[in-house]
């Protein structure tokens, strides 16, 4: 996981410090990215991919009152062009890198879905892990019907592309029921 503020991308020689031993471990590394700066977001990325990663994951789920405030995590998903500004800025700068993203059913309201997931495919995720609850929902409670129906709406969505759902599937029989 890896904070990049506006305008403020880490240095090659900071990754080096934070996540050297990653690096040099040989092991595939995906690093989560935290941030809403298109060219700050790229600009870190290709730094990942000097150092031999292969994918980053974009975190725009975190509903952390001091992650929304700063306008990352879930606060990205209030607007879905920059959601898409950002994929496509990464993609285009790193093409050969592998970009998924972490999400909500929306902002506010799982209404929001298809504009979302839109700006997922058209900027060029390769993958999304989808949480079913909202931004504003945070981890309240959510009947598992309304569960089931945002996961099968992402699944319509995103048809043809890979998707992960996340959030309350504690056993094997969860996981099947999603």
């Amino acid at each position: 996981f890896l904070g990049v503020p506006r305008g403020a991308a880490p240095s090659s020689k900071a990754l080096k410090r934070h996540l050297g031993h990653y690096f040099d471990s040989g092991i595939p590394l995906t690093v989560q990215l935290l941030g809403n700066d298109a060219d700050s977001l790229a600009e870190t990325a290709l730094r990942l991919w000097e150092y031999g990663v292969s994918s980053v994951n974009l975190n725009f789920a975190c509903p952390s009152k001091t992650v929304l405030g700063s306008g990352s995590g879930g606060a990205v998903l209030k607007n879905p062009e920059l959601l898409y500004t950002i994929l496509e800025s990464i993609r285009r700068t790193v093409p050969e890198l592998c970009v998924s993203v972490k999400l909500r059913s929306g902002f506010l309201s799982a209404e929001e879905l298809p504009e979302i997931m839109d700006a997922v495919r058209s900027g060029g995720a390769h993958w999304v892990i989808h949480h079913f609850r909202t931004v504003r929902e945070m981890y309240d409670p959510v009947p598992r019907t309304t569960a089931l129906r945002r996961f099968s709406r992402v699944r319509e969505l995103l048809a043809g592309q890979i998707f992960f759902a996340n959030g309350d599937i504690l056993t094997r029989p969860d996981a099947e029921e999603y």
